[in-house]
């Protein structure tokens, strides 16, 4: 199972996936780094107007294989993915 929570820190709020290992330990968080704006005449959105956009690229190591992690619009950016 994966997904997203909203996470505070300090004045900034992230949308962030966290990935915890068999024993319970925190190995990874990323937050998203690319917010979606969209302003048209039928619709209106933006994440930027709550959400702070994250800084990295997050990997981690699971069995010897590195996965690395991103949030939905984020895998819109293929620099993202090499």
């Amino acid at each position: 199972m994966a997904g997203s929570i909203p996470e505070r820190d300090g004045e900034k709020l992230y949308n962030t996936c966290t990935v915890w290992n068999p024993c319970g330990d925190l190995i990874a968080h990323h937050r998203k780094i690319h917010l979606f704006d969209i302003d048209i005449p039928t619709m209106k959105f933006k994440e930027s107007e709550t959400l702070s956009p994250g800084g990295k690229l997050t990997t981690f190591v699971c069995d010897d294989v590195k996965v690395g992690l991103g949030i939905c619009y984020d895998v819109r950016f293929e620099e993202l993915a090499r």
